[in-house]
């Protein structure tokens, strides 16, 4: 016990970094640290935010019997994420195991540390997700149900937990057994979790008949929630009074938590080893000139890495996947939506934005120079221009964000039909995006670079550049959101030209600057 208390203390200790925030020399690496703990206090005020509103609206609408199967179906699906991400670095990272290989620490309980941190994770998402929902839920129904809603939030994350494990136990075995397997990976899960996105948010739409049905369609999201998710229901009857559900709900929750774990404890991680590095393979042929011979470095290094892949290469797909999955999932969901012309009014006038709203969650650039790592002096000796090493970052970060910005960009405008103005503005303001981001990435990267990490997920999951991109993203949006919605709705359109064209004049202005900075500067 006393080994558990203490590897639990050293992970809390290293998510916090707190030990080089209170003992570091460097004063810019210490107010790097600072910054990003600031960022994931912002992050997560955000996250309540949204909550907050969420649960208010369904409160306000007389709805409060929805509140609990929304909260936990919600809260599974922000642990099962989560657990995904972190569980490839935390539990099927072969080098960590190496690390701790000498330790005198019996195996098992490493297992139960870093389960009992997943765990940890799980119970903060869904504290985040469903404390406004039990607040709300309490003002309309009374505090009656309040030691239930008690029980419920400790049994909500055991079943999402389980089942991001088993994901990342399936993406591990599939990223030892293929040669390009992050991608493979990325390509069987994209599809999934589109198809899973697209039904839980087109099924209100099979409600919809005009002013009168905003209700209907609420109830109709609430009751899809509760037969994709059936816990979900479980604990909507057991806040209602009945035991046995919540009885339920424990049993099979602790079942599958108790399943996940004997599995990961005769599964030893620490012990399969890291596979044999794959055998060169090309052929001589024509060189490619330096600038496209570093974008193609760039490609491979993020192939090499499934937490860089699936981290910045999920999300900006979603959408021209999900838009491709539509006919398929929904196929009367275009003429329904058509149908309701006080939907497609603001839809019109907000179609640009729409088209940018992942293409701004991906920015490959923001920690593409720290991803080079404790190799990033071997960038010092190529016999090319600075500009032409961050020229190389930029437009491979700008061209991966683009092609699905642009995809999703023209199906949005083949399933909706707008004028010629607005499908030129939809394709314009992704384009402005993506360039004005890949720039912005490098500057962010360029001043929080770090060369020193042990573990990619340092970089990639907790890096101030990584939350400062995702965080300009968003503001991004909003700006262009206020200034669309203050233009005139006959001039949307070209307000949204305007907005491209100022975005790729900034990130040109940008790129000429950092042409003459200095990188890889390792102190």
């Amino acid at each position: 016990m006393r080994e558990l208390r203490l590897l639990l203390r050293l992970q809390r200790v290293n998510a916090l970094r707190r030990n080089e925030i209170r003992h570091t020399s460097d004063r810019r690496q210490r107010r790097r640290l600072l910054w990003m703990l600031v960022l994931y206090v912002v992050l997560a005020a955000m996250g309540l935010f949204y909550a907050t509103a969420i649960s208010w609206g369904i409160y306000t609408a007389g709805l409060a019997a929805m509140l609990p199967g929304m909260a936990i179906t919600l809260a599974a699906a922000a642990t099962v994420m989560g657990t995904v991400i972190r569980a490839q670095g935390l539990l099927f990272d072969a080098r960590g195991w190496e690390h701790l290989a000498p330790l005198p620490i019996h195996h098992s309980t490493v297992v139960w540390a870093r389960l009992l941190d997943l765990y940890g994770s799980a119970l903060g998402f869904c504290l985040m997700v469903m404390l406004p929902a039990t607040v709300f839920y309490s003002m309309a129904e009374g505090l009656a149900a309040l030691p239930v809603w008690l029980a419920i939030w400790l049994f909500t994350p055991l079943i999402p937990l389980g089942l991001g494990l088993v994901i990342a136990a399936g993406m591990a075995v599939l990223a030892r057994r293929f040669r390009q397997r992050h991608l493979l990976v990325a390509l069987l899960v994209l599809p999934v979790t589109a198809w899973l996105m697209l039904t839980l948010y087109t099924s209100p739409l099979s409600a919809a008949g005009g002013d009168a049905a905003m209700l209907d369609m609420m109830r109709s999201a609430g009751g899809a929630m509760s037969t994709a998710y059936p816990p979900a229901n479980w604990a909507a009857l057991a806040v209602q009074g009945s035991p046995g559900h919540l009885l339920l709900l424990a049993c099979v929750s602790l079942g599958a938590a108790a399943l996940a774990v004997a599995i990961l404890l005769r599964w030893t991680p620490g012990q399969t080893g890291r596979q044999a590095a794959a055998l060169a393979h090309g052929h001589a042929g024509r060189p490619l000139p330096p600038l496209w011979a570093l974008v193609r470095k760039e490609w491979r290094r993020m192939l090499a890495s499934p937490l860089y892949l699936m981290n910045t290469g999920m999300a900006v797909w979603l959408a021209p996947v999900m838009l491709l999955l539509l006919p398929l999932v929904k196929p009367d969901a275009v003429a329904l939506l058509r149908g309701m012309p006080q939907v497609m009014s603001p839809l019109m006038r907000f179609l640009p934005l729409a088209a940018c709203a992942f293409a701004g969650m991906s920015v490959p650039s923001a920690i593409s120079l720290s991803m080079e790592g404790k190799n990033a002096w071997l960038m010092c000796t190529a016999p090319v221009s600075t500009g032409t090493l961050l020229g190389a970052k930029a437009l491979f970060s700008f061209l991966f964000s683009l092609v699905p910005a642009l995809l999703g960009a023209g199906l949005m405008a083949w399933h909706l039909r707008p004028g010629w103005a607005t499908t030129l503005a939809t394709l314009l303001l992704p384009v402005g995006l993506c360039a004005f981001l890949s720039v912005w990435g490098l500057v962010l990267d360029l001043r929080f670079a770090r060369y020193d990490w042990e573990s990619e997920q340092q970089i990639v999951k907790s890096s101030a550049q990584m939350g400062f991109g995702l965080l300009s993203g968003f503001v991004l949006m909003a700006l262009m959101g206020a200034a669309l919605w203050l233009a005139p709705a006959r001039w949307a359109a070209q307000v949204a030209w305007a907005l491209a064209l100022v975005l790729m004049m900034a990130a040109a202005v940008l790129m000429r600057g950092l042409a003459s900075r200095r990188v890889y500067q390792i102190e």
